[in-house]
């Protein structure tokens, strides 16, 4: 199960009552003790689904919102997250932040680009600590 999907049945499980139904928007299924029904395009087809999806972006936005005080220079207000090419370049020119997707690859380049890990210098070198001599005999 994906860690999303984890988190979901998760807070399902801590609800103070117990649904009876549960709707997902997608392909999979949660493991919950009540009726669970899985739909594709749910956002789009089942209400219940549409309103929590609106909820939740509006959430996001406010929260990428507030972030954008706490790391200016990011675009955060603007583009709430998305890998759009200002998100892209604030990333390559500043680095990332402690909020940023540690394994996002544009975030993994960003780190390696503004702080390297050095390479331990024995790792690669053929400089030997004893004297060795090689003799050929044809």
């Amino acid at each position: 199960m994906r860690a999303s999907l984890w988190a979901l049945a998760r807070a399902v499980a801590a609800l103070p009552e117990a649904p009876k139904h549960v709707f997902v928007d997608g392909r999979d299924r949660l493991a919950t003790p009540c009726d669970c029904e899985a739909v594709i395009g749910g956002d789009g087809i089942v209400k219940s689904i549409a309103a929590a999806s609106i909820i939740a972006k509006v959430t996001r936005d406010r929260l990428m919102c507030a972030l954008a005080q706490e790391c200016p220079g990011y675009g955060f207000e603007t583009h709430k997250g998305y890998a759009v090419p200002e998100h892209l370049a604030a990333l390559d020119r500043l680095g990332p932040s402690a909020h940023h997707r540690r394994f996002f690859a544009p975030v993994v380049a960003a780190r390696e680009k503004h702080h390297p890990s050095p390479i331990p210098r024995d790792l690669f070198s053929l400089e030997s600590q004893t004297a060795v001599e090689i003799s050929v005999t044809i």
